[in-house]
């Protein structure tokens, strides 16, 4: 008799075929690729980008385009990362897995925090730095902490108490950003240590967020003293009362941890390394009592309802998101810390669940539900528009009174697209096809090197007489041609691309 059957199948019962998911290849291809569309769209929607485009506008033709695709390319990602974790283990066993997690996710993880984060830093501090002398802003280039560009526009006659934008000079948002280094920079090149702003000198700055070593050298420069005689700095009232947050720095957690690389775009790497050292108990404790109850149907039943519960179960953690509530966001967040946002990691964990669960499970009738999800995605994804489209209405038009049905609507969407996108690669793309192989196995390699060129590019073209609509396209384009022909040529039949992808076989005469 038939019956819904869940991840882990019993193999003794019903062996997993060696079939190739050609189609899963290419929408996990997919997904990583959007992330060059996306990263390349940031420039032209106001954000915390380091490039900002001259045409940049929240209400711009690129706007939408950066929520469609935030929306549901991670959640994707990693439901399919799941899938193809169990996939692993049920093929190969626990043991084989891990040590293929170790080769293709936290080799290259560590040798791209080595290689292209301190890239990714340094074009980023160069476009930052040209922006800033752009704008004739000090007091931005101090709280930035570029001193290249503190200097550039100290030579250019800046004055070195000029106020910013929002009316504070350099010295005293250089002390709430709590860089002691541009502190001594600016005091050295003779800023005003007693220079007053609406809220107090530097000094009460550096008391408030509670940065003495900044507070010493101000007072050493001749700044009033707001201690008593013979106090200390702890005895003022207003010591250290300042958060993170209003100083616009990373969380405390996270500065503990500074001394790491950022994690930038890499995140998803560390996310998949934690997820799989989740997976690995669990996965053994499957092992040994499949060993001793094979064939438990109750089990598969219990593990089919929970796939399914997990989908209305995602809404827990993206109503708990940052940018609901505070700031209004469409999908969810990003945690690029060592240290996860507890609701971003359980977000995506619970997508990752479901796709680990997914493979495997089959309906009632006995068929598996892998080719059953998304047959209908000419009507699916047309749907999953139409949620999108009213997403953001209720997101950013309604106000917070309706952040639950905002947070409901971004959930959905979410899901739409996913099983939407698996029905339509199934119908087009469940056969073998070259071109599609290779540009699914690129995708891995473009997307861990390419923020260093989408943000040389950003900065390139961003003060260029050109709609945003072509510029954007130029730097996807020519970041993607780049990549291409340096995976052909430099990677895809090389040990470096071995490591990513397994080996590839030269095809005769190419």
């Amino acid at each position: 008799m038939a019956t819904s059957s869940t991840l882990p199948p019993d193999t003794t019962d019903a062996p997993v075929p060696p079939r190739r998911w050609h189609d899963f290849d290419a929408l996990r291809g997919f997904a990583m690729l959007l992330g060059i569309a996306l990263h390349a769209s940031l420039s032209f929607y106001p954000s915390a980008w380091p490039v900002e485009d001259v045409t940049a506008s929240a209400d711009g033709l690129l706007d939408e385009l950066v929520l469609a695709i935030h929306g549901f390319r991670m959640p994707l990602f990693f439901l399919l990362s799941g899938f193809f974790t169990s996939l692993l283990w049920r093929r190969r066993g626990l043991s084989a897995l891990l040590g293929h997690r170790a080769r293709r996710i936290v080799v290259p993880f560590v040798l791209s925090l080595l290689l292209i984060s301190p890239t990714v830093d340094w074009v980023a501090d160069r476009a930052v730095e040209a922006q800033v002398v752009e704008a004739q802003d000090l007091a931005a280039a101090a709280y930035l902490g570029t001193e290249g560009a503190v200097e550039s526009l100290l030579a250019a006659g800046v004055g070195i108490d000029d106020p910013g934008a929002d009316g504070f000079p350099p010295l005293y948002l250089a002390a709430v950003a709590g860089d002691a280094s541009m502190v001594d920079l600016l005091l050295a090149r003779g800023a005003d240590p007693n220079a007053l702003t609406a809220e107090g000198m530097a000094v009460d700055a550096a008391v408030y967020f509670g940065r003495e070593a900044i507070a010493e050298s101000l007072v050493a420069a001749g700044s009033r003293d707001p201690r008593l005689p013979g106090g200390d700095w702890a005895d003022i009232d207003y010591w250290d009362l300042g958060t993170p947050e209003e100083a616009g720095t990373e969380a405390a957690e996270a500065e503990l941890l500074a001394w790491l690389p950022s994690l930038h775009h890499l995140w998803f790497l560390w996310f998949l390394i934690l997820f799989a050292l989740l997976f690995a108990p669990v996965a053994w404790l499957a092992d040994r009592r499949r060993d001793r109850t094979p064939g438990d149907e109750r089990r598969s039943r219990v593990l089919f309802g929970l796939m399914w519960l997990l989908v209305p179960a995602v809404l827990l953690p993206q109503l708990a998101m940052e940018g609901g509530e505070t700031i209004p966001a469409f999908g969810p967040d990003t945690s690029i810390s060592w240290i996860p946002e507890p609701q971003v990691f359980a977000y995506y964990l619970l997508f990752f669940t479901f796709g680990a669960l997914f493979f495997g499970a089959a309906d009632r009738h006995g068929r598996p539900l892998v080719d059953r999800v998304g047959r209908r995605w000419w009507l699916v994804l047309p749907t999953a528009a139409v949620v999108l489209v009213a997403g953001i209405h209720v997101t950013f038009d309604q106000g917070e009174e309706l952040h639950p049905l905002a947070g409901a609507l971004q959930v959905a969407y979410a899901w739409l697209m996913i099983f939407g996108l698996m029905g339509l690669f199934r119908a087009v793309l469940s056969g073998e096809h070259h071109s599609v192989r290779f540009l699914s196995d690129s995708a891995y390699w473009q997307y861990l090197v390419h923020l260093t060129l989408v943000i040389a590019l950003q900065g390139l073209v961003r003060t260029w007489d050109l709609p945003a609509p072509l510029k954007f396209a130029l730097i996807v384009v020519t970041t993607s041609a780049i990549l291409l022909i340096s995976y052909r040529y430099l990677v895809r039949y090389t040990p470096l691309g071995t490591l990513l992808n397994g080996k590839r076989t030269r095809p005769s005469g190419g």
